[in-house]
C-alpha cells in the first residue's frame, strides 16, 4: 500500500471517529433538551485528568518561524490537563473512569515521550529525518509545533479516542471540552471548542 493510500485511509478513519463522537455529543444534547422540557435541570459535571511534568513527557521541538531563541531546538517535560464534561453521570457516579484513559496516555507517549517534534514544513526536516535514521533522535513529524498546536492535536486525538467503541463504555455522554499544555509553571496554552 502506498503512503498516499495509507494517509487517505487514516484520514477516513479519523473522520469517522470524529463523526461518531459528534453524534454521541448531539445525542447527549438532545437528551438534555428533553430533560429541560420536563423541568429537570441540565447542569454540567466537569472533571480534569492531568499528566503533569513529573510524568515524563520530555520532548524537544523548535519553532522555525520564530525570530527568537525559540527557533532553536529546545526541550521541556511538558504536562497535559484534559477537562471532560457530561450532563449525566454514569452508573458509577462518574463523568468517566480515569482508568479507561490509559490507552490515550499510551498514545500521547508515542507522540511526546522522548521525541523530537518537527513541523512538516520545517526547512531542516530532511536533516532531522537523517538524524532519525542514524538513531540520533526519535522523530515525530507534525503539521505544526508549539504548545498551541500540541493542545489542538491532543484535543482532536481525545475526540477520536472517545468516539471509538471501546472507549464509549466509559460514559457515552462524556466529551472533551478543553486541553491545556504546559511547558513549565509559567507558560501554557489552552485549546477548547
Amino acid at each position: 500500500m502506498t503512503l498516499t493510500k495509507v494517509l487517505e485511509a487514516n484520514a477516513k478513519t479519523e473522520a469517522a471517529e470524529k463523526l461518531a463522537a459528534l453524534q454521541l455529543s448531539a445525542k447527549a444534547d438532545q437528551e438534555d433538551l428533553k430533560a429541560a422540557a420536563v423541568g429537570q435541570t441540565c447542569g454540567r459535571y466537569l472533571v480534569t485528568k492531568t499528566y503533569g511534568h513529573d510524568r515524563g513527557f520530555s520532548c524537544a521541538f523548535r519553532q522555525h518561524r520564530a525570530n527568537s531563541h525559540c527557533s532553536f531546538l529546545h526541550g521541556y517535560s511538558i504536562g497535559f490537563s484534559l477537562t471532560f464534561e457530561c450532563g449525566r453521570l454514569d452508573e458509577n457516579g462518574w463523568v468517566l473512569d480515569f482508568g479507561a484513559l490509559k490507552p490515550l496516555e499510551r498514545h500521547l507517549r508515542s507522540h511526546f515521550d522522548h521525541k523530537t517534534l518537527i513541523a512538516s514544513d520545517d526547512p531542516c526536516l530532511a536533516q532531522f529525518r537523517e538524524l532519525h535514521k542514524l538513531k540520533g533522535c526519535d522523530l515525530v513529524e507534525m503539521p505544526a509545533v508549539g504548545c498551541e498546536a500540541f493542545a489542538k492535536f491532543v484535543f482532536d486525538e481525545t475526540v477520536s479516542f472517545l468516539g471509538r467503541s471501546t472507549a464509549n463504555v466509559i460514559n457515552p455522554t462524556a466529551r472533551i471540552v478543553e486541553v491545556k499544555v504546559m511547558e513549565h509553571g509559567s507558560n501554557a496554552a489552552i485549546y477548547r471548542q
